[in-house]
């Protein structure tokens, strides 16, 4: 079977496009997700001996997602609606 020379340009395009450019990782990596952990090489980390507390506050602070419409939204509904899945405040070295 032989190869086309609009064949053969076709695949050396591709493998120029997709060998280590921005373009290229763009289209196998795709958009950030949670499951990046899947698509990049990691290792493991020993747990420190002595870790590091955060301070707690005494009072929980109330916060405020933001308005819509002229009407405030509840912190619970912005952070479903935005799908998020990790929220934390850090407030000067005070988990708040």
């Amino acid at each position: 079977m032989l190869i086309s020379t609009r064949q053969l340009a076709s695949l050396t395009f591709c493998c120029i496009l997709l060998s280590g450019c921005t373009v290229g990782r763009f289209f196998i990596y795709n958009f950030a997700d949670t499951n990046d952990y899947r698509k990049f090489p990691s290792r493991e980390l020993p747990a420190s001996p002595v870790p590091f507390q955060y301070a707690e506050t005494a009072t929980e602070k109330g916060l405020k997602a933001g308005m819509k419409n002229g009407e405030d939204i509840p912190l619970e509904d912005f952070l479903e609606d935005h799908k998020t899945v990790a929220f934390l405040v850090i407030q000067r070295d005070t988990v708040v």
